[in-house]
């Protein structure tokens, strides 16, 4: 099936307003300056007779030229936004501090 580009530029937007935007369910994944766009999502399923969730946030950045993509999943998990929203803002941060680091290194020679 093939998609429009002007359909994908509208989820490329939903994507990073759902970040971005307050009220945003990805909030959570926010870093100043990144571009990161996201989506959330949680399925029930039964589990030992009782219902329980998995949850995730799939996302890329920067939004202008991805260069990154981090899915989080965690099962029993509370809320994409809530428990792995914030798990994949580590995973960013971190990538931001590897890319300073090599750009200082790159610098220095």
């Amino acid at each position: 099936m093939k998609v429009s580009a002007h359909s994908l530029e509208l989820m490329h937007q939903a994507m990073l307003a759902d970040v971005e935007e307050p009220g945003g369910s990805g909030k959570a994944a926010f870093i100043p300056g990144m571009g990161i766009s996201g989506k959330t999502g949680t399925a029930q399923f039964k589990k030992n007779g009782r219902m329980d969730h998995i949850t995730w946030f799939v996302s890329f950045a920067p939004f202008q030229d991805p260069k990154y993509a981090v899915v989080v999943m965690v099962e029993s998990g509370a809320s994409g936004g809530g428990t792995c929203a914030p798990k994949a803002k580590e995973i960013y941060k971190t990538i931001q501090k590897l890319e300073n680091e090599r750009l200082n290194q790159m610098a220095a020679q």
